[in-house]
C-alpha cells in the first residue's frame, strides 16, 4: 500500500500499532481567557452599535423637522438625539463593524489556543501530525466534563457521508 499511496500522491501513515493503541486521547480544555474576554467585549460593542443604529434610524424616519431648545441651557439628551440622527446611525454602523472585527480576532485566538493544545497533546504521546498521513484523520469532540477527546479515524474504513435522509 505504501507504493500505491505514493503513486496516488497521498502521504502514507507512519503510525505504529503502539501509537494507534493510545487513542482516544483525553486533553484538557484549552484555557483562553483573553479570547473569551475579547468575545464578550465584542458582543457589548455590537449591542451598543445596534442601539445607536436603531436610535439614529428611528430619529431619521420619525424625528421632528424642527427642534426648539433654550440656547442658554442647551439641548436635552432627547433633543440631541433628534438633532444629530445621521451621525448617531453612522456611529452605530462603525460600532457594529468594530464589534465584528473583535469577534473575528477572538475566534482566531481561540482557534490558535485549541490548535496548540491539540498539538501539545499529540506530542506528549510522541505522535506528530505528519505521522497521520492521508490515511487517518483526527476526530475531535468536546466531552461533558469540558475536556477534549481526540480519536483516530481510518479514512479508508470510514463510510462516505451523504447529505440527505
Amino acid at each position: 500500500m505504501t507504493d500505491e499511496a505514493q503513486d496516488a500522491g497521498t502521504k502514507p501513515a507512519r503510525l505504529t500499532d503502539e501509537q494507534k493503541a493510545k487513542f482516544p486521547l483525553i486533553s484538557p480544555e484549552p484555557i483562553d481567557d483573553v479570547g473569551q474576554t475579547l468575545k464578550v467585549c465584542s458582543y457589548l460593542v455590537i449591542a451598543f452599535g445596534v442601539v445607536a443604529l436603531l436610535t439614529g434610524g428611528y430619529n431619521i424616519i420619525f424625528g421632528p423637522e424642527t427642534i426648539r431648545y433654550n440656547v442658554i441651557k442647551g439641548m436635552t439628551f432627547p433633543q440631541f438625539l433628534q438633532a444629530y440622527p445621521g451621525p448617531i446611525a453612522s456611529l452605530g454602523f462603525i460600532a457594529i463593524a468594530l464589534g465584528r472585527m473583535l469577534a473575528t480576532k477572538a475566534d482566531q485566538m481561540q482557534l490558535e489556543s485549541f490548535n496548540e493544545t491539540l498539538i501539545e497533546t499529540l506530542r506528549e504521546e510522541d505522535i506528530e501530525a505528519e505521522d497521520l498521513g492521508d490515511q487517518y484523520k483526527l476526530d475531535v469532540s468536546k466531552r461533558k466534563d469540558g475536556n477534549i477527546e481526540i480519536g483516530l479515524v481510518d479514512v479508508s474504513l470510514a463510510e462516505p457521508q451523504t447529505g440527505g435522509s
